[in-house]
């Protein structure tokens, strides 16, 4: 079988001696934040398939639309209450989040590879890290505003959808689900598969751009929205090139949280004001 048709191979282990804080081409080992994103020295401790990568975040998606249908046909949130119907639907969408996390560490241990490590869960620079985190999480979020309001003056409508605050009542117990939902599963289980695995995935078989590029379109089209695949491909690329930056996907998960914090305040002062129903 000629090259070029070859099957993709199976991940590969990184020497354990080589994990972590891995040396760059001049045997010197990494700084702890550089803006070049840390060029030469791999992000994944074993050398994933780009096929596999690909089923991943098709799996991903297969089991958040599964569970939605699940629920829907079981009837499971049938006569509960408004509090209870939102606890019921947070367990769903926790769960939704398991099996190709899950999938990922068992099949990174069987190769030896540090569950920690797997995810790219490392020390970062505190203040580099986090001070670039909330600059590019409010960064995002008006380059998110400026685009709604763009595409507006362009005569385009953006279409109705159903915002996170609407998943659950406005009670205490909602609120609460919706921040568990939206500031806390959301961007720890999104970072840990696609900044933690996919982009470093890609970037260890192809190189930062291209890594960061197709990464963020994946980001963006798991969202299932083309009015905000723009801004969320641009947010994408962003939490790409900090965990590549900070070789850590704290710094992400705390941008991603700030991002979808300030959409939730917003959307409920929007309501609190009158200006949505």
């Amino acid at each position: 079988m000629s090259e070029e048709f070859a099957l993709p191979s199976a991940p590969v282990p990184i020497p354990p001696e080589s994990a972590g804080e891995m040396p760059t081409a001049d045997g010197a080992k990494p700084a702890a934040f550089d803006f070049a994103g840390h060029q030469g020295t791999p992000l994944a401790p074993i050398r994933w398939s780009v096929v596999l990568l690909f089923v991943l975040v098709a799996a991903q998606v297969a089991f958040a639309f599964g569970s939605s249908w699940f629920a829907h046909r079981s009837g499971i949130m049938r006569g509960l209450s408004a509090d209870a119907r939102a606890l019921v639907l947070l367990g769903i969408i926790f769960v939704q989040y398991l099996p190709p996390l899950a999938f990922i560490a068992l099949w990174a241990r069987k190769r030896g590879a540090r569950l920690a490590e797997t995810f790219a869960v490392r020390r970062f620079s505190v203040r580099a890290g986090i001070g670039l985190a909330v600059g590019l999480a409010f960064a995002g979020r008006v380059f998110g505003l400026q685009y709604a309001v763009f595409m507006t003056q362009l005569g385009i409508k953006a279409p109705e959808v159903t915002d996170v605050t609407r998943l659950f009542p406005s009670s205490a117990v909602g609120v609460m689900a919706t921040l568990l939902t939206a500031v806390v599963f959301a961007p720890l289980a999104e970072e840990a598969l696609f900044r933690g695995v996919i982009f470093p995935g890609l970037r260890d078989r192809w190189g930062q751009f291209a890594g960061m590029l197709v990464s963020a379109g994946l980001f963006a089209l798991v969202h299932f929205s083309w009015f905000q695949f723009i801004p969320i491909f641009v947010l994408g690329a962003m939490l790409a090139w900090l965990t590549s930056s900070t070789r850590s996907i704290w710094p992400a998960i705390i941008c991603h949280a700030i991002f979808n914090g300030t959409a939730v305040a917003l959307l409920y002062m929007l309501r609190a004001l009158g200006v949505t129903g």
